[in-house]
């Protein structure tokens, strides 16, 4: 409610409790931008900046329905960037042949090009298989 930022509890934790805020008591939300909610304008800004530049655009967890998300995805195709979808629904906006969409859960997605990437992966409790 008062906008405060910091780290997030630790993991499972909001799973199993109604975690609020110690500044104003209420309801802790995570730094994502929920269906039907306004993109911050400073958000929006720094996405269309970093298309301009980059080589790949990762969609994750998306089915590209709302119209930001796709607007996105087109700028980011009009620079030539590779477009990663990975999505477990249908995707709204068609891909073109050159994308590249994996339907799987990002849970399992993530982890698994990290490795491929020989990236660092955070331990966890669930076993992971790519």
């Amino acid at each position: 409610s008062c906008g405060w930022t910091g780290e997030w509890p630790p993991e499972h934790l909001w799973e199993k409790y109604d975690l609020h805020c110690q500044s104003c008591s209420g309801l802790l939300k995570p730094a994502v931008i929920a269906l039907g909610e306004r993109i911050p304008r400073g958000a929006w800004t720094a996405a269309e900046k970093a298309i301009e530049n980059c080589g790949v655009m990762m969609v994750i967890g998306s089915q590209i329905a709302i119209s930001s998300a796709a607007n996105l995805v087109s700028k980011a195709r009009l620079n030539h960037a590779l477009v990663v979808i990975n999505s477990i629904g249908k995707v709204a906006q068609a891909p073109v042949p050159k994308d590249v969409v994996v339907a799987e859960r990002a849970e399992i997605f993530l982890p698994a090009l990290a490795v491929l990437l020989d990236c660092p992966v955070p331990s966890t409790d669930k076993d992971i298989t790519a």
